[in-house]
């Protein structure tokens, strides 16, 4: 039967493994100890460091005594055991997670110089504005797009052909499938008329989306403005995109509220795109992928619609803060 250990029963196996028969029984109780002291610690870290939204989450606490936990049993085995367990509980630590230090760090340093981490509902209410008004009231002489990536869009080809749709039975389609590889879409949204800017890359870095904002670039007017619209991927805020942001000075970047996806209008043609041409597709390999999709931009674009808001940001307000104080009552 399989069992399933948590890092900290592996990082005390790992510890009497190497440790001498004679020390065994000590090291145990001392780890056992020090595991005790560290979970208090960061009990107290994740209350009195961090927002309070963010330190109410169980996956709060389970990191930070994850992470940070095998820096502290490290110093303390190392001061307290003086040497009966080689390799050191700390070295065990960095071998199995080497970045521990640095996350924890990093945390920490968050925590401590004030970064919002958890929800804020001014910061949630001024994005949700800004990003509806260009929505409702796009400024004048300017270009307003809503731009994403679909990312790992698989090239799947099905291992028997399905059957059609007839009358009296449904269309078919085996459940197994070859997987040739993926590729990954993106498309820029334009608000005022509908169509959309695609292109298919094998991959979805800062290099990539620094290729598609130059594409971008290139086929727009040159005497208008652009704000665009973006999702908070880290890839678009790297540091190189803002080095291209800043040279390129009429270009503006509005960046929608955390896990707000749903506010990038650009999202809706990528349900359509998945509804219509990659749910039920059969593709050969990433080529014909990528064919289709284009296929499907240019159909879109033959007769494209503009995008129109119609929800009220108020409601929207009101109905996140129904949401939260009912977490809150839970809890």
């Amino acid at each position: 039967m399989l069992t399933f250990k948590s890092p900290a029963q592996e990082i005390r196996d790992d510890a009497q493994a190497e440790a001498p028969r004679g020390n065994r029984e000590g090291v145990s109780f001392i780890i056992a100890a020090v595991l005790f002291a560290m979970y208090a610690f960061s009990q107290s870290v994740a209350f009195f460091l961090l927002p309070a939204d963010l330190a109410k989450t169980p996956m709060a606490r389970e990191t930070l005594l994850c992470l940070g936990g095998l820096e502290f049993i490290g110093e303390a085995i190392n001061v307290i055991v003086k040497g009966c367990a080689e390799p050191s509980v700390k070295e065990i630590g960095k071998r199995k997670s080497p970045h521990c230090e640095t996350v924890f760090a990093r945390v920490l340093s968050n925590a401590l110089s004030g970064v919002e981490l958890g929800f804020s509902p001014k910061a949630f209410a001024e994005k949700l504005h800004d990003v509806v008004g260009l929505y409702v009231s796009p400024p004048a002489h300017a270009i307003v797009l809503s731009v994403d990536e679909k990312s790992q869009i698989q090239a799947l080809d099905r291992t028997q052909p399905g059957l059609p749709l007839k009358k009296g039975r449904a269309g078919t389609m085996t459940h197994d499938y070859k997987r040739h590889g993926t590729t990954t879409l993106f498309a820029a949204l334009n608000i005022l008329d509908g169509s959309v800017i695609g292109r298919n890359m094998q991959c979805h870095r800062h290099q990539e989306f620094i290729r598609f904002l130059n594409a971008i670039e290139a086929e727009l007017p040159k005497d208008k403005a652009v704000h665009v619209i973006l999702d908070n991927y880290a890839t678009h805020k790297q540091p190189k995109v803002r080095a291209w942001l800043a040279r390129h000075p009429r270009w503006t970047f509005h960046f929608v509220p955390t896990s707000c996806s749903w506010l990038n209008a650009v999202e809706g043609f990528f349900a359509k795109l998945t509804r219509r041409r990659l749910k039920h597709g059969v593709f050969h390999s990433v080529v014909d992928l990528q064919a289709t999709i284009n296929r499907f931009v240019r159909e879109h674009n033959q007769e494209p619609k503009p995008f129109i808001w119609r929800a009220d940001p108020d409601e929207i307000i009101a109905a996140v803060k129904r949401g939260h104080q009912a977490l809150e009552s839970i809890h």
